[in-house]
């Protein structure tokens, strides 16, 4: 998963303090426990990085947006990036700066 483009709406499953799988929304502005995004309506279900490593929660609402999230675990805090520029945001996202309302 090499470019940005095709990571459009993923967000990166990591673990959270208690050690449960979690991602960063960055709609909430927090990292949940991945069972709410898959509860979410705007899941698309799980990813998978080509070597296997990495998993991912499939967005659609950030996937139109045109962001994708890496880290938001303890260890790794969570990078916002958009396809527009390439470059990480601040954690601050406004859905609406966004287009995704």
């Amino acid at each position: 998963m090499g470019d940005g483009r095709s990571k459009l709406g993923l967000l990166e499953i990591v673990h959270d303090e208690t050690g449960h799988m979690a991602a960063f929304c960055p709609y909430r502005d927090k990292t949940v426990d991945a069972n709410t995004c898959f509860a979410c309506k705007d899941c698309s279900g799980l990813a998978l990085s080509p070597d296997g490593k990495t998993s991912y929660v499939a967005c659609e609402r950030a996937a139109k947006d045109g962001i994708w999230v890496e880290g938001g675990g303890d260890n790794k805090p969570a990078e916002v990036h958009c396809c527009r520029c390439g470059t990480p945001l601040d954690n601050e996202v406004d859905a609406s700066e966004l287009g995704g309302g």
